[in-house]
């Protein structure tokens, strides 16, 4: 599915990483040209808090997967203008993108912020974080790796809470969140309307 919009340069997504029909993980060392830890966002938005932790992280390499073209026209724009040489973009569904193009225990980090609440009890299956999202994630996810998520919605992080509760592979470690992990298009929109944010940071054991 494609969002396009008029005024966007579309060549952008050109050298994005591409979405494999099969599994078949991207050459991280051919993509990124060192081994350095691998850090995801999964919903990254226009690009904002992924390339401020890419320009203060250098010895790390990060990936914003996001469904919407337009957004990642977006992103690509910042990185550009910054000269970011250690951030990459996926255009694709990020279950999709974790389960084709990662290879196990790679992934040192992952951020969900601010994800798409669904918040009707109809459409909770639309939700991302579910049972075989967490299975995808324990695939992904190297050992003591970080799974960080943060909403402005209580009850769908009680949602993730609740799925969390008989699991032995992971351990939530806090609630508590850093500022700099608000600082993105919807965290800002949030915090101007005061509105409460729910944390929850687990490690893969």
């Amino acid at each position: 599915m494609k969002y396009k919009k008029k005024g966007f340069d579309y060549s952008l997504l050109d050298v994005t990483i591409k979405l494999p029909e099969e599994y078949s993980p991207f050459d991280r060392v051919a993509v990124t040209g060192n081994n350095n830890p691998l850090v995801v966002e999964i919903g990254c938005g226009n690009g904002h808090f992924l390339t401020k932790q890419a320009v203060n992280n250098p010895h790390e390499n990060f990936i914003g997967i996001d469904l919407k073209d337009y957004r990642i026209v977006k992103s690509r724009m910042k990185e550009l203008s910054l000269n970011i040489p250690n951030v990459f973009w996926i255009n694709a569904e990020a279950q999709k993108a974790l389960e084709r193009m990662f290879e196990p225990s790679s992934i040192h980090q992952i951020y969900m912020t601010f994800p798409d609440p669904w918040p009707k009890k109809r459409h909770n299956k639309h939700r991302l974080f579910q049972k075989d999202f967490i299975e995808t994630l324990c695939k992904t996810l190297e050992v003591n790796g970080k799974f960080i998520f943060i909403s402005d919605h209580e009850e769908y992080y009680q949602w993730c809470i609740d799925l969390l509760h008989d699991e032995k592979r992971f351990e939530i470690v806090s609630n508590e969140y850093s500022n700099d992990l608000t600082e993105s298009a919807f965290g800002n929109i949030w915090k101007e309307e005061n509105r409460l944010f729910y944390s929850f940071t687990m490690v893969k054991i």
